[in-house]
C-alpha cells in the first residue's frame, strides 16, 4: 500500500510542481522578458523540464521501495506509463500556461491555484483507491456508471490511475483486481 501511495504522489506532485512553476515563471522572468524578445511561453515550459528531473530523483525512490518490498511492476503494465506521463506532463503545462497568462494581469491566481491544487488533491485515487468510488456509489444507491463517468472526468484522475496501473506491482494481479481499475 505504501507504493499505491507513493506512486499516486508521484504523478499528483508531478502535476501540481508544472503548474505552480508555470505560474511563478512570468513573474520571476518579468526582466528578461522586457529586455530580450523571444517566445515568452519558454519560460514556463523550463517549469515541465524541472518538474521531470524533481520526478526522475522521486523514481529512484520507488526503485528504492520496490527493493524493500521485493516487488516490481510487470513489463506488460509498464506500457501504461508513457502515455499517463505525456498526459499529466501536457495537462499540468496547459493549464500552467493558462494560469500563468492569468497571473500576469490578477496576482491572486497564484493563490487561488493553491487552494484548487489542494482540492484536485483529494479529487484523485491517491489515498483511496478507485474501488472506493465504486463502493460508496453503490452504498449509497447511485448509479456506479454514472458517477463513475463524472468521477473520470476528472483528467488527473486519469493520470493518477495510469501512474497506479504502471507503476503499483499488484495492479496486474488478482489481488489489485480489489482496487477496481477501470478499463
Amino acid at each position: 500500500f505504501m507504493i499505491f501511495i507513493f506512486v499516486g504522489l508521484l504523478a499528483w506532485n508531478l502535476f501540481a510542481s508544472i503548474v505552480t512553476g508555470s505560474i511563478a515563471s512570468l513573474q520571476a522572468s518579468s526582466g528578461l522578458i522586457a529586455k530580450h524578445r523571444f517566445k515568452t511561453a519558454l519560460i514556463p515550459v523550463a517549469s515541465v523540464v524541472v518538474a521531470l528531473v524533481d520526478t526522475a530523483i522521486q523514481g529512484l525512490v520507488l526503485l528504492l521501495g520496490y527493493v524493500i518490498v521485493g516487488e516490481s511492476p510487470s513489463l506488460r503494465s509498464l506500457a501504461y506509463l508513457a502515455p499517463s506521463l505525456l498526459g499529466v506532463v501536457l495537462f499540468g503545462l496547459a493549464l500552467g500556461l493558462l494560469l500563468a497568462a492569468l497571473n500576469v494581469y490578477a496576482r491572486d491566481v497564484g493563490f487561488l491555484t493553491d487552494v484548487g491544487l489542494q482540492v484536485g488533491f483529494w479529487l484523485c485515487p491517491i489515498l483511496y483507491s478507485y474501488g472506493f468510488i465504486v463502493r460508496a456509489a453503490e452504498t449509497y444507491g447511485l448509479s456506479v456508471e454514472w458517477v463513475t463517468r463524472i468521477y473520470m472526468l476528472n483528467p488527473m484522475a486519469n493520470g493518477v490511475l495510469g501512474f497506479q496501473r504502471a507503476l503499483w506491482p499488484p495492479a496486474s494481479t488478482p489481488e489489485g483486481a480489489l482496487f477496481s481499475f477501470p478499463g
